[in-house]
């Protein structure tokens, strides 16, 4: 993984409310841009639509 800025992603993810509303959309797309395919599928297979 790469360190630095993603990192602090990771920091913000961790303390992050689920009942804010788009914070599954926002996450699955961060984790997108970072490379992490995987969990961003998972995250949008789970996001209200």
């Amino acid at each position: 993984m790469i360190e630095g800025p993603p990192l602090i992603m990771d920091e913000a993810l961790l303390r992050r409310d689920d009942a804010l509303p788009r914070y599954t959309a926002v996450a699955a797309y961060l984790h997108e841009r970072d490379g992490d395919l995987a969990t961003a599928a998972r995250l949008n297979a789970r996001r209200p639509r």
